[in-house]
């Protein structure tokens, strides 16, 4: 049994859905009219599959109407707030699936891939060698101020060793 859990409605869908402050969705019991009858619909926890990109998803109706909804989405909004404008949401570990509110941030996109970094989920700051096999060292390194680029000395001293070399000749 999952303890720690509180739930909130999911916003525009009161009364149908709710989600949990651990990235759980659920349906909530509710009557619903079907042609000349009704019928009660239980209450059951929603399956969240990921997307292509690896993101739990729903698929959210009212009134005949469906979208899919990112749980995130619906984890911030009902347990943060409104996200800002030109804001994203950011899960602090880099996992996709962790929608819980203790994971879950509001950031830039510079925030979001600082976090990457931090966590050791990008490409480039864990690359240690140059394409040319020179090690990534300190003293080896040059960081370009306007792009914040790493550059390996000892290529950039090559490409300017051969770039005199052709003006001389």
């Amino acid at each position: 049994m999952i303890t720690n859990e509180s739930w909130l409605p999911v916003v525009g869908y009161e009364g149908l859905y709710s989600i949990s402050s651990r990235g759980r969705l659920r349906s909530e019991r509710r009557i619903v009219k079907v042609g000349n009858h009704t019928k009660i619909v239980s209450e059951r926890i929603k399956k969240t599959p990921p997307n292509q990109d690896g993101y739990p998803t729903a698929r959210l109706s009212r009134e005949g109407q469906s979208r899919t909804v990112y749980i995130h989405d619906l984890v911030t909004q009902a347990f943060i707030g409104d996200k800002p404008d030109g804001q994203q949401v950011r899960h602090l570990d880099d996992r996709k699936l962790n929608c819980r509110t203790t994971n879950l941030a509001f950031g830039t996109r510079s925030d979001n891939g600082l976090d990457a970094v931090r966590n050791g989920r990008n490409a480039n700051a864990n690359k240690t060698h140059c394409p040319a096999g020179h090690a990534y060292t300190p003293e080896n390194t040059y960081i370009r101020p306007a792009k914040g680029w790493r550059v390996c000395r000892t290529c950039a001293q090559d490409r300017q060793a051969q770039k005199n070399m052709e003006v001389a000749a």
